[in-house]
């Protein structure tokens, strides 16, 4: 089966910061998840369970990425 994510930096620079928005704004238009940018510099401070939550809520699945 095809699964269908955006990329977060679609829609914003820090993931974490709101990702309500987001989540919903993905699940609206019939994703199945969010790919999600951190930048190195982010990483260690990346708020991880607030994102979780937001994804779970929606139930949208996600995979990082970074560079």
């Amino acid at each position: 089966m095809v699964r269908w994510a955006m990329h977060s930096l679609l829609w914003t620079e820090r993931f974490d910061v709101e990702p309500e928005p987001v989540v919903k704004k993905a699940k609206a238009l019939g994703f199945d998840g969010i790919e999600i940018y951190v930048s190195p510099a982010q990483i260690g401070t990346f708020k991880k369970a607030k994102v979780m939550r937001a994804l779970q809520d929606a139930r949208l699945g996600c995979i990082g990425c970074t560079c």
